[in-house]
């Protein structure tokens, strides 16, 4: 028999909601870096790969827990780390201020996963 939908606590839907946002500024900046020539190539498929993802992990989340219970962990860590590659990019540009931005960005869902591994290792240990 099939469960009815449930509503979605607002939490998971804000989640839901940023992990969209980023997907969405990572494919947009994969896909701006299309027609700038050599060089550029594996950073529109690390952001066209992250995006997709991204919106995979997010979309299957509940199914996806049951089998890897640190998906949530694994994608903020993806979204640190292609945000660095976009800072780098940014500096190595030239650019001054959006550089810092994807810096902040990075340290953020880097410190993110890093709160969710524990969490998750402390859930899976029985712990509070």
């Amino acid at each position: 028999m099939v469960e009815p939908r449930t509503m979605v606590p607002a939490k998971q839907l804000l989640k839901a909601i940023g992990h969209y946002a980023i997907a969405l500024a990572l494919a947009l900046k994969g896909i701006s870096k299309i027609g700038h020539g050599d060089g550029y190539g594996p950073f529109v498929g690390l952001c066209l790969v992250a995006a997709l993802v991204i919106v995979a992990a997010t979309a299957l989340h509940r199914r996806l827990e049951r089998l890897v219970p640190s998906i949530e962990a694994i994608v903020y860590l993806l979204e640190a780390l292609v945000g660095g590659s976009i800072a780098y990019l940014s500096f190595r540009e030239g650019k001054h201020a959006l550089p810092w931005a994807w810096v902040a960005v990075s340290i953020m869902f880097a410190a993110l996963s890093v709160v969710f591994f524990t969490r998750g290792i402390r859930e899976r240990r029985g712990g509070a």
